[in-house]
């Protein structure tokens, strides 16, 4: 108690006797005197009140209102009244007022604060030890905050001193931060605004996991909280109105759990798990023992021990985690959990609570979602979304790169700058659109070079976050008309083919038919053509040989009524699972009016043909062109005979049989045939029959089926199958088996066989040309070879002459060899001695042409210079007699022939013919010539 600058002691006094914080109000309304409990309450020195106005009156208070208070306590009157001062920290402090006058210039005034006081009491004390409550408070005006032993205890705040902020810290750091945020939240609306809270929060210590209760009240005045204070309380069974009811509570939250829709774990580090709710159990398939035996991490899929410690880490840290499970159930299916993962420490044990709901059907869903956006963006069509105000929303990733705009073209575009028709989202559209129909069109989207592509659009309604939305579905159809223009000329081009054209269906009904077919069809049976059994129209047909694909005649008579012979082809066609018939007829009797005029037009061209071979017969015999048809090297005249034979049976399919001694070029005959036919496009298949063993040549010639025979462990293809269409060459044929040659005979004449070891017949359109350098004639009276396939064979025979009968040929045929091997072998030659092909050309040469090649070959070996000495060794064997060269019997016919010829200059029929002076029929001679291939210009001279 002090009077600080009272010049009066009876103001000392009256302090003196007063236990309230009070002080000496002048009339004027200067504090003149004061003790420390008012100095307090102003929250400043004493020395700096004396001396203020007094503005305690009220919120309104002025000098006229104290000059008005002043006369009514001149009067006797007692002022008691309630109101607010001012403290130094500009809070307002509420107080209650009471003010008398003492002297005729002084008013004593006694202020008591309305801000309740500290509870110091030791009763107070001693029953929050006991019942482990914690109290609080902060004076808000004065910036003094007071915390309990217990309550220090409970938050786990150290004693002595300590700020708001490191509290805070303190706090954070030992809770959840959910919990803090909520604790923040609630001390935020307190200050704000005068009311109490209540909330429970989780504090972890060293020690333990802690349950706390929080009370707060907040108190003040009209402009602002001045003052806070509270309890902390541990939760236990004694705390609520009574014990029986707690256990019903705890009895409510146990079965909250138990029946709760989320899973709920509770889990240890040691990874057992200690609860689990009726969903989880349900969820897992699981009972609570068998949880236990289990163990956490056995349900978590792909899961490891470092993961889990990590896991346990990180929950310690944050004590509040989000995870996402993949959690097995007992029958092996995997559900995905989304759960929040809280840890809570009692005592020495801790335990991580999980709580979450099975995220399966949302994760199932959010994937499907992302797999139909992923198609939408990679669909073959352009997608484009328009708003009903003809704004572009959306557009997929197809429309962008097929136009070649950009997103942030497609932002400010409108349906006209889409499409070319400007109106196609009309609003008469707009209101079929809405009914829930689709609306579809052909139109043209504009692209960002300037072109126009041509779609097929289909468009739906859609109706999303309150906005009218149009997916428009744009197919290109650029292919599909190229498509339909090709189909549509294919079908006139069956239209307008001579041919009747017919598809049947596998039940024989007609599923399409061409012009040239329904213009024989009278038109009554036109107009119900598709869908008829195809008999019904041509009864005349066999299905027998539709399915099989075998040509047949049938008669069909047209509108006019006359009859027509067609000649039917099938094939068999299967097309999306379904099999279909394609017919093909030809007409065979316009076919056979225009055989008959070809055949007139081919006998006038022989006639001019043969007129023109007489008339230039001396400009042939001139001729001393070198025939080089397939590497055939010849200058001889003898020779062109062969070669015209080549080229008069190219042309045609006959079988060739091509006779000679080794070494002639036989097979270089069969080669040229070949490549000047029609064949020449398919293969060339060579058979060496002398080379084949026996047991062989049939699996070669035909091939064979997998375990036709030892070793055969696939399918093989014969040479006849790969001949197929083109030319097969069986050299040395009189080497053939006779058990084999039946079987040729067969496919000569019907043009099929089967593989060895097979059942299935093998059609085949091949053409044969054999050779041999035997008599064949002689192996068919020995019983050596078939006297029928002979005939089969020597269909248009050709003997390859041997070198000896054309010695003209020689020196051309050095000259060949010697640049072909010189080039081979690297050497330059340009001479060749004459004296040695003088002295070659005098050699019968047995081995042919094939003894001379071979000859050159060793000699350009042997050459080390620029001319050529021919190294060659006469063989003391000659096949002459009488010093000329011994002719065949064949030979010597046709040089009889070709005398008798020329002696009657050419004519070979009548009295003064070449058949009188033979003595041989004018039929048989005429025979012989063409056998023997003699050409007019031989005897014509």
């Amino acid at each position: 108690m002090s009077s600080s600058i009272s010049p009066l002691p009876l103001f000392e006094a009256m302090f003196a006797g007063l236990s309230l914080p009070a002080m000496i109000v002048a009339e004027n309304s200067k504090v003149v005197a004061t003790n420390e409990g008012a100095a307090a309450l102003f929250v400043m020195p004493v020395e700096e009140l004396i001396g203020q106005r007094w503005a305690g009156l009220d919120a309104n208070s002025t000098l006229i209102r104290w000059k008005g208070y002043w006369r009514r306590m001149g009067e006797g009157e007692k002022l008691t009244y309630v109101t607010d001062i001012e403290t130094s920290r500009q809070y307002m402090r509420p107080i209650t007022v009471e003010a008398r006058r003492v002297t005729g210039d002084y008013a004593l005034i006694t202020l008591a604060d309305r801000i309740e006081p500290d509870i110091t009491d030791n009763e107070i004390v001693m029953l929050a030890k006991e019942l482990r409550v914690g109290r609080w408070s902060y004076n808000r005006v004065d910036g003094h905050l007071e915390i309990s032993s217990v309550c220090r205890e409970l938050i786990g705040i150290p004693d002595g001193p300590v700020s708001k902020l490191e509290i805070g810290q303190l706090i954070s750091a030992k809770m959840a931060e959910t919990d803090f945020v909520k604790m923040a939240n609630a001390a935020t609306k307190l200050l704000a605004a005068p009311g109490e809270a209540s909330l429970d929060f989780v504090i972890e210590s060293t020690e333990r996991t802690s349950l706390l209760n929080f009370v707060c009240h907040s108190i003040g005045n009209e402009l602002h909280v001045t003052h806070l204070y509270g309890i902390v309380r541990r939760r236990t069974r004694s705390d609520g109105p009574g014990s029986d009811e707690l256990d019903k509570y705890a009895q409510l939250a146990a079965f909250s759990v138990d029946q709760a829709d989320d899973i709920i774990l509770w889990t240890q580090p040691d990874d057992s798990v200690v609860y689990a709710n009726i969903a989880a159990s349900r969820q897992l398939g699981y009972g609570h023992l068998e949880l236990q035996e289990v163990g956490f991490s056995a349900l978590v899929a792909e899961r490891d021990q470092a993961s889990t410690d990590d896991s346990w880490r990180e929950l310690r840290q944050h004590k509040n985690l989000r995870r996402e499970y993949y959690l097995r159930a007992k029958d092996g299916s995997v559900c995905c959990v989304e759960a929040s993962v809280n840890y809570v420490r009692l005592g020495e044990e801790e335990f991580a609570c999980i709580i979450g709901h099975d995220a399966t059907s949302d994760k199932l869903a959010a994937e499907r979602n992302r797999l139909m956006e992923f198609s939408l963006e990679r669909a073959d069509g352009f997608i484009v979304w328009v708003r009903n105000n003809g704004d572009v929303h959306s557009v997929n990733n197809n429309y962008l790169e097929h136009t070649g705009f950009t997103p942030r073209q497609v932002e400010d575009m409108q349906i006209g700058q889409v499409c070319l028709d400007a109106n196609v989202l009309d609003e008469s559209t707009w209101d079929q659109l809405r009914t829930g129909q689709s609306v579809a069109m052909e139109t043209k989207i504009h692209t960002a070079s300037g072109g126009q592509v041509p779609v097929r659009a289909k468009m739906n309604y859609f109706h999303h976050d309150g906005e009218e939305l149009c997916c428009l579905y744009f197919t290109d159809i650029s292919t599909e008309r190229d498509r339909e223009q090709q189909l549509h000329l294919a079908q006139t081009a069956l239209n307008k083919t001579a041919e009747c054209v017919l598809w049947l269906d596998d039940t024989y009904r007609i599923k399409y038919a061409n012009e040239t077919l329904r213009q024989f069809l009278p038109s009554e049976m036109n107009r119900y053509l598709i869908g008829r059994d195809v008999l019904s129209i041509l009864p005349g047909l066999d299905r027998s040989k539709i399915e099989a694909g075998e040509k047949q005649e049938f008669s069909l008579t047209d509108k006019a009524g006359d009859v027509h012979q067609m000649q039917l082809g099938s094939s068999l066609l299967n097309h999306n699972e379904n099999r279909y018939y394609v017919l093909s007829a030809k007409d065979l009797t316009a076919g056979q009016q225009e055989r008959d005029e070809l055949e007139s037009a081919f006998t006038e061209v022989e006639v001019m043909r043969d007129r023109l071979r007489d008339e230039n017969v001396s400009l042939r015999e001139d001729n001393d062109t070198k025939y080089n048809v397939n590497n055939i090297i010849t200058v001889s005249r003898k020779y062109q005979k062969i070669l015209t034979q080549v080229g008069q049976v190219a042309d045609v399919d006959t079988t060739v049989l091509i006779t000679g001694e080794t070494g002639t070029g036989k097979e270089l005959l069969a080669r040229a045939v070949h490549q000047l036919s029609a064949r020449e496009d398919f293969p060339l298949i060579k058979v060496n029959c002398a080379a084949l063993p026996e047991s062989l040549i049939e699996s070669e010639l035909f091939g064979h089926e997998k375990g036709a025979f030892t070793g055969a462990i696939n399918r093989k293809k014969g040479r006849f199958e790969m001949a197929d269409r083109g030319t097969i060459f069986l050299d040395e044929i009189g080497e053939l088996p006779l058990d084999l040659q039946a079987k040729l005979l067969r496919v000569l004449q019907e043009d099929e066989f089967e593989r060895l070891g097979g059942e299935t017949t093998i059609k085949v359109d091949v053409r044969m040309i054999a050779a041999t350098n035997r008599d064949l004639e002689d192996m068919v009276r020995k019983g050596k070879f078939r006297e029928d396939l002979y005939y089969r064979l020597n269909v248009f025979p050709i003997h390859n002459l041997p070198l000896r009968d054309r010695p003209e040929d020689i020196p051309v045929l050095i000259e060949y060899f010697t640049k072909k091997y010189a080039k081979r072998q690297g050497k330059k030659i340009s001479k060749i001695s004459s004296a040695d092909i003088k002295r070659i050309s005098t050699y019968p040469f047995p081995g042919n042409i094939r003894e001379l090649e071979n000859i050159i070959e060793r000699s350009v070996v042997l050459c080390q210079s620029d001319t050529l000495s021919i190294d060659f060794v006469r063989s003391s064997q000659s096949v002459t007699a009488g010093g000329e060269a011994f002719l065949s019997f064949e030979e010597m016919q046709r040089r009889h022939i070709l005398d008798a010829l020329r002696m009657t200059r050419g004519r070979m029929t009548g009295p003064t013919g070449a058949g009188i002076l033979l003595e041989m029929n004018d039929r048989t001679l005429v025979s012989k010539i063409r056998k023997l291939g003699i050409e007019k210009h031989e005897y014509l001279l």
